[in-house]
């Protein structure tokens, strides 16, 4: 019984992690680094980057302001 909890839980947590969006970092030209859940999409409309912060909330930064953008 205790073997199948422990497969279970294995493949559970092998689940999760593996459904997780990859972490991007967004640095900006004054040194500032953002955290993003997914990567950062460019809004060509308006200039802006939107993404995903790590409260879950969308979010934007100016596309001028961005230095580079890197996975983690």
């Amino acid at each position: 019984m205790a073997a199948v909890r422990l497969i279970a839980t294995v493949v559970f947590v092998l689940g999760i992690t593996s459904c997780s969006s990859p972490m991007y970092s967004i640095t900006l030209k004054d040194g500032r680094q953002l955290i993003s859940k997914g990567k950062p999409e460019l809004q060509t409309k308006t200039g802006y980057y939107q993404y995903e912060n790590l409260h879950g909330r969308d979010a934007l930064v100016r596309a001028d302001e961005v230095l580079i953008i890197e996975q983690q």
